[in-house]
């Protein structure tokens, strides 16, 4: 009986955990969403218009000082009742609440959104290997796990590669098994993103494909702004500027021989520059607006520049 009572008591520990980080997550999403750029920016252009209607003159930065000190004010508030109110489940996590770097910081004040971010890792995985794994399709269970998935992807891209700390230093040793604890939580979380940190560190190449990550350049097809959809809203000369940059990029980490990740971007820009071609076929180019013929030029150049450039 006491086996059964500690396999129930386990069992309704485990649920309570994961509502709980739910719910952290779903309170967490609902500030940035009243703190985020859009936000701020809808409160200042408010501020101006009613300047405007008042007859009083228009000054868009202390309008937009204006609203980062409010801003502030309304993340401290909300950091602190946050923390008191998750306090317990932050810490079973192994999970801390922290400012996000923003505009507001010129002012000397945080302000905005507030992440979420792994400071003790063994706590995090233990908790997160315990979760109750959801059903496929399960409506709007699996979104907080997607925001803690980005969380953790982007306190990843940011860490200082060449000073990590000791918890950064934990949290890359067990990229793989934190992208198994995701795998187990939901089958519907898209873990691709850190399937790549985790394959790319385990090369000891991770520095390299974050940097060129933040040139833009891993965007898959359909994916939002890469290399295979510039051509969908674009005009030749920035077309140009971007396939300039990308080969830049490109020969930089040639340069770096095994530690870069030549090789794969190679791969990945043919082909971006194959379905980048393919849809061309698809725009509805107009009289005004048609630039099919420049788009071929520039990419059969770079196509040829590319291919051209050797990779270990």
């Amino acid at each position: 009986m006491d086996s059964q009572n500690r396999v129930a008591n386990l069992a309704d520990f485990r649920k309570e955990s994961a509502e709980s980080l739910s719910e952290l997550i779903k309170d967490l999403d609902a500030h940035n969403y009243e703190h985020g750029p859009g936000a701020r920016m809808g409160r200042s252009l408010g501020r101006m218009l009613g300047a405007v209607i008042e007859g009083e003159p228009l000054d868009p930065q202390k309008a937009q000082a204006e609203v980062v000190l409010e801003s502030a004010q309304g993340v401290r508030t909300a950091l602190a009742e946050l923390t008191t109110k998750y306090g317990r489940v932050l810490n079973r996590f192994g999970l801390t609440l922290s400012h996000e770097a923003n505009e507001g910081l010129k002012y000397g004040l945080p302000s905005g959104p507030i992440s979420v971010h792994v400071t003790n890792v063994e706590a995090f995985l233990r908790y997160a290997q315990s979760i109750k794994p959801l059903a496929p399709g399960e409506d709007g269970t699996s979104e907080p796990f997607k925001i803690l998935l980005k969380s953790i992807e982007t306190q990843v891209a940011s860490i200082n590669f060449d000073h990590p700390s000791p918890n950064e230093r934990g949290m890359l040793q067990n990229l793989d098994a934190t992208v198994q604890a995701f795998q187990r939580i939901g089958p519907d979380l898209d873990v691709r993103r850190l399937e790549s940190y985790a394959k790319f560190h385990g090369e000891g190449k991770l520095k390299n494909y974050i940097a060129t990550e933040k040139e833009g350049l891993w965007v898959n097809a359909g994916g939002g702004f890469g290399p295979a959809d510039w051509v969908g809203d674009i005009i030749p000369q920035h077309l140009e500027e971007k396939w300039a940059n990308a080969v830049r990029v490109l020969r930089s980490q040639q340069a770096l021989g095994k530690a870069g990740v030549a090789k794969e971007l190679k791969t990945h820009l043919l082909l971006c520059i194959e379905k980048a071609t393919e849809k061309l076929s698809t725009i509805n180019w107009s009289k005004d607006y048609n630039h099919k013929d420049d788009f071929e030029k520039i990419m059969s150049k770079y196509r040829d520049e590319i291919r051209a450039i050797e990779t270990e």
